[in-house]
C-alpha cells in the first residue's frame, strides 16, 4: 500500500466527502459540535477559491486529507490586530482517524504554505483548541510560534484556543 498521497485542489463533487471527513476527525477527538454549519466547507469556492485555496488528499482513491488557506478575517482579527493582506489563514487542515501517523497531515501542510507563498501571502496565522495536540505539535514542529493562548466558551463549553503563526514563509 505505502504513504502515497495524492494532493489536488478541491471538486465541487468533494463536498459530501470533506463534511465526513471533517466530521470524522473532530469526533475522534471529541471537538464536533452537533447543529453548528460548516458554513465554509459548503462554500468552498467563494471561501478558499477566490483568494486561496483548498486543498484534498486522495489515498487509495479515498479522499483522507483536506485543508484550506484565505486571507485572515473573523476572530482571528479580533486577537491579533496587526494582520493585515499578506497574511493567510489555515484552515480546516484535517486528516481521517483511520489513516493518521503516516505523515499526511505535514504533506497537506506544506503544499498549503507553499500555495499561500505563490498566492503573495507572507504569513500564515491559524488557531486550534486544547483538544488537538496532535495539530499543535504539527504546527510547533514546522515552526509555526505560539502567539496567543486564551481561555474561551464556545457552544456552552470551555476550552483553551491556541493561537499560531508563521513569519516569513520559506519556499
Amino acid at each position: 500500500m505505502g504513504n502515497k498521497l495524492t494532493i489536488r485542489t478541491f471538486e465541487p463533487s468533494d463536498v459530501s466527502r470533506i463534511l465526513d471527513l471533517h466530521e470524522n476527525a473532530m469526533r475522534d477527538i471529541g471537538a464536533y459540535v452537533e447543529g453548528v454549519p460548516e458554513e465554509d466547507l459548503n462554500a468552498i469556492e467563494s471561501t478558499y477559491l477566490q483568494n486561496g485555496a483548498f486543498l484534498i488528499g486522495e489515498y487509495d482513491g479515498e479522499i483522507v486529507a483536506m485543508g484550506g488557506i484565505r486571507p485572515v478575517e473573523g476572530h482571528l482579527t479580533e486577537m491579533l490586530e496587526e494582520f493585515d493582506e499578506q497574511t493567510a489563514e489555515l484552515k480546516r487542515l484535517r486528516v481521517d482517524p483511520s489513516v493518521q501517523g503516516k505523515g499526511f497531515g505535514q504533506k497537506i501542510l506544506n503544499e498549503l504554505e507553499q500555495c499561500a507563498q505563490k498566492r503573495g501571502f507572507s504569513e500564515i496565522a491559524l488557531d486550534t483548541t486544547n483538544k488537538q495536540p496532535r495539530a499543535r505539535q504539527l504546527f510547533e514542529s514546522s515552526g509555526y510560534e505560539l502567539e496567543i493562548k486564551t481561555d474561551v466558551e464556545a457552544f456552552s463549553e470551555p476550552m483553551t484556543v491556541f493561537v499560531y503563526r508563521k513569519t516569513p514563509l520559506m519556499g
